[in-house]
């Protein structure tokens, strides 16, 4: 789908007031201050455009009437208590979410493409049913010792400025993973990074130690770590016991925070998410031989009966409970242990990649990839190279010329063919299969080469449609599918 715009920002225009001084309003800098990290990760400057339910900031002679919202991306409302008792936004973000959603039935959890912001707390129930279990992020702080409300701003004299930078960070990296999603952007070439990390159950946790796993979140992610799950688990029950352990059967490592609140309980449940995330945890990862962390803040004080016996519990056991390792207080003891633990499960992962490898023999692969995919294909190759074959990359940094020769000389005399298809547009796809084609008139004398497609991050509905008369097609989007490749090998290895 082509976009027009990148993002849409909805606010209540109380929310934008100009200060005293003649600064900027609060909306208007939020939209600077996202743009610019925005730009930092996607290289260039995305379309973002502030809307209230009456008018347009920025767009010389438009209205509201005239945005088609089914070219907007993304959908951002400033859910503030003047928003929320304001029937005409309310009536802008239902149809927006209805044209955007291609008027399809609205389920619960069925609008990622809208990334809800809180200026001051609120209860879900009173949020619009669409979008009530979507993410919140909170633009908002509350002191601990007199329970005062303080909004975050990027003013010295607020003194919420490095909070408020946090929460930028944290809702412009989630809509740039979106974005990826939708094929919409590319990194740019400064901000490609590494993904060749773990995926981690980072477990919901009670609203006094949210600040906790935010924390972690953006730590995981800045480190390459795949962070679940990527939506709010349900509220109700059976739906929440299901997706905990859909995402808990991709990882084998979760982290789980216990503060003073018991948390929420899902409807249909006795016991709050918090507890419910441990206990399948506890029996999921048990079985497969998984890791589970679970940190107590320091100062924790259980406001609940419920809260309190969960604790005593959890401390009774400090050697471990299960396949959890127990850390109270220490802040930076339990980022030691979760860092030591995950190189411990990147070092068993590649030496269980060594076990029943045998020897292929020493054919060799071309890999072809695309510019924007050069940092992530080191785990492929090293794979490749587990089963003893040669592998040759596309060349990069040369002239033209000699790239175009030496990228003929690899087709006319490998074994095989892999093309991975990440970053790559569809055109570039098909530009390298026609090369494939043409092998006999650059003078390829042996029969083959065999073939073969990675498709990769981000996903795409043209990579799940994708099909090849005489290639194998390997879907690699969390990590290697080392069984599929391994078993193509043997197949046409000599």
């Amino acid at each position: 789908m082509k976009f027009e715009y990148d993002i849409l920002i909805s606010f209540s225009s109380l929310d934008n007031q100009q200060t005293f001084s003649g600064e900027d309003g609060w909306v208007s800098e939020f939209k600077k201050s996202l743009e610019m990290r925005l730009s930092q990760l996607l290289g260039i400057k995305p379309k973002i455009i502030l809307a209230n339910s009456k008018e347009v900031e920025g767009i010389e002679n438009q209205n509201i009437e005239n945005i088609d919202y089914s070219k907007v991306a993304i959908f951002i409302p400033i859910l503030s208590k003047f928003y929320l008792k304001s029937e005409s936004n309310l009536i802008q973000l239902d149809e927006f979410c209805k044209i955007r959603n291609e008027n399809k039935p609205i389920t619960e959890g069925s609008l990622p493409f809208v990334f809800k912001l809180l200026k001051n707390p609120s209860n879900k129930n009173i949020h619009p049913l669409a979008i009530q279990h979507n993410i919140d992020y909170n633009f908002f702080d509350r002191n601990i010792e007199d329970n005062a409300i303080k909004e975050l701003s990027p003013s010295l004299l607020n003194q919420t400025e490095k909070l408020y930078w946090s929460k930028i960070d944290d809702i412009a990296i989630d809509v740039f993973e979106y974005f990826k999603l939708l094929g919409h952007y590319k990194e740019s070439k400064k901000e490609i990074k590494k993904q060749n990390g773990i995926n981690i159950y980072l477990a919901e946790c009670s609203s006094d130690t949210v600040h906790y796993r935010d924390g972690f979140k953006r730590e995981l992610s800045d480190n390459g770590h795949q962070v679940f799950p990527k939506k709010p688990i349900s509220t109700q029950m059976p739906a929440a016991y299901s997706e905990i352990v859909q995402n808990l059967s991709q990882t084998l490592l979760s982290i789980h925070i216990l503060g003073s609140d018991y948390g929420v309980v899902p409807e249909g449940s006795n016991r709050s998410l918090v507890e419910l995330q441990n206990d399948v945890a506890d029996e999921l990862l048990s079985k497969k031989g998984g890791n589970r962390i679970i940190w107590i803040p320091e100062n924790v004080i259980p406001s609940d009966q419920r809260q309190k016996i969960l604790i005593e519990d959890i401390r009774i056991s400090m050697k471990g409970i299960g396949s959890a390792e127990v850390v109270v207080g220490d802040l930076e003891v339990c980022k030691s242990l979760i860092e030591d633990t995950i190189i411990r499960i990147e070092n068993n992962k590649l030496n269980s990649l060594n076990e029943g490898i045998t020897n292929l023999g020493n054919s060799t692969i071309y890999l072809i990839y695309d510019f924007y995919d050069q940092s992530q294909i080191p785990n492929l190759v090293n794979y490749l190279k587990l089963l003893n074959c040669d592998v040759v990359t596309s060349t990069d940094g040369l002239d033209e010329t000699e790239i175009r020769n030496k990228h003929v000389a690899n087709l006319k005399n490998c074994d095989a063919v892999m093309i991975y298809y990440g970053n790559g547009s569809e055109l570039w796809l098909k530009t390298r299969l026609l090369d494939l084609l043409r092998m006999p008139a650059y003078g390829r004398k042996k029969s083959g080469p065999h073939k073969s497609i990675v498709c990769a991050s981000p996903r795409s509905d043209d990579k799940y449609n994708f099909n090849s008369v005489d290639a194998e097609i390997f879907y690699c989007f969390e990590e290697i599918d080392t069984e599929g490749i391994k078993s193509w090998i043997n197949s046409w290895i000599k």
